[in-house]
């Protein structure tokens, strides 16, 4: 019970377990195996389905994990995210608790896309904002590094770009404030703030302008819009400011009152309405000339229902956005525990070592899995007929 209850931190692996209780990592894994044998749950109303790099297997260097959005306890990890084996698995599950899945979170892998469509007809599929904002930010990178690399490199220019590149990505209102307190930097020998940089910065080329506005425009859509299906979102309450031992605002406070004002900013709009937006929005990208913004403008043209249904709130979820952002935590913990251990070459135990270690439920049998003793009695059998097979072999050839 001891080992079992160590087992369930994440951090703690099989070696360091032995090494607590004095026994060998073949006994540790013995007893996790014999003792933890997680159940898929039940398909809830949300779904996240995410996936990790494992390289546990040769047939699939990615490993799918499937969220309970409300409880955020896992419900399963598949072996592979292939289009093949995700239908094996999910044709498996009765058509009733297939048909009873409201919402499906993932991002923009498409073979997620073909099986939602084929096997969960009443499901709304989302696609996770972060995922959107992700594509379009490495798009513009990819611009800016292309204008960097035409600038000298002992140049201002360059300076800027190359050091200077996260004020093209940030939104804080605190950091890009024009009141900020100013700071000397000694290449461009003045005082500055982070809002006057940003503008040196968007000066050195009017296209550099045009694609972080359209950025900004998508990242408007989101926070100005939602999609509440004839129910009425209640406003929150902005929190009070705190502040720290000096008398500033702490950090934290400043995002949980921009965070909650934003949000009662929120208009709410038809799907119709959603839909003209955003085509606005896609029309303007595609009229850039710069070719990694056509590019992004063919993605939010490829996923603009999925899209859109990322506004969607819902009364069951207190009026929130389905997102994956607790599943992109859970899959942090997972890559931890594959290298603290240096991998899994035994899929079975991993998939139990990560639910066991994910899930507030996760419990251990007193008594050992009557097949793991089954599996385990074989592979004994098979040993010993094979070490007296081959003593026969050396008394035949002496």
């Amino acid at each position: 019970m001891s080992v079992l209850e160590h087992l369930k931190d994440p951090n703690i692996t099989f070696q360091k377990c032995a090494e607590l209780h004095n026994i060998s990592n073949t006994s540790v894994a013995y007893i996790f195996d014999n003792h933890v044998k997680m159940q898929t749950h039940k398909l809830p109303e949300y779904i996240c389905m995410d996936e990790v790099y494992a390289g546990t297997s040769k047939k699939s260097k990615y490993i799918c994990v499937l969220l309970d959005y409300k409880t955020k306890n896992p419900i399963d990890v598949l072996p592979s995210r292939k289009k093949v084996d995700l239908e094996k698995y999910f044709i498996r599950i009765p058509i009733e608790e297939r048909d009873s899945v409201r919402v499906i979170c993932t991002d923009m892998y498409d073979p997620y896309r073909l099986v939602i469509k084929d096997l969960f007809p009443y499901a709304i599929h989302v696609i996770d904002r972060f995922h959107v904002a992700q594509d379009l930010n490495r798009q513009v990178d990819r611009f800016r590094i292309k204008i960097m690399n035409q600038q000298d490199k002992n140049s201002v220019n360059y300076y800027l770009l190359k050091h200077f590149n996260f004020l093209l990505f940030h939104e804080l209102d605190d950091l890009l404030d024009p009141n900020r307190k100013r700071k000397y930097n000694y290449k461009l020998k003045r005082y500055l703030n982070y809002y006057e940089i940003k503008d040196l910065l968007l000066a050195i080329d009017p296209r550099l302008e045009e694609v972080v506005n359209l950025k900004d425009r998508l990242s408007l859509f989101y926070d100005n819009y939602l999609i509440s299906e004839n129910v009425e979102v209640p406003k929150v309450s902005v929190p009070e400011q705190k502040f720290n031992k000096y008398g500033q605002q702490t950090k934290k406070s400043i995002r949980e009152r921009q965070i909650a004002t934003k949000w009662n900013q929120k208009e709410a709009i038809t799907l119709k309405q959603a839909h003209k937006i955003l085509n606005d929005l896609i029309l303007d990208f595609t009229r850039c000339e710069i070719e990694e913004i056509q590019q992004f403008a063919r993605t939010l043209l490829n996923w603009e229902n999925e899209i859109i249904n990322g506004i969607r709130v819902y009364k069951e979820v207190s009026y929130k956005n389905i997102n994956n952002a607790i599943i992109e935590n859970r899959n942090k913990i997972i890559k931890n525990i594959k290298h603290a251990s240096n991998g899994y070459k035994n899929f079975e135990r991993f998939r139990n070592r990560i639910l066991y270690s994910l899930r507030n439920d996760s419990t251990y049998r007193l008594t050992p899995i009557e097949e793991q003793l089954y599996v385990k009695r074989l592979r004994n059998k098979r040993s010993y007929d094979t070490y007296i097979k081959q003593k026969k072999r050396n008394k035949s050839s002496h």
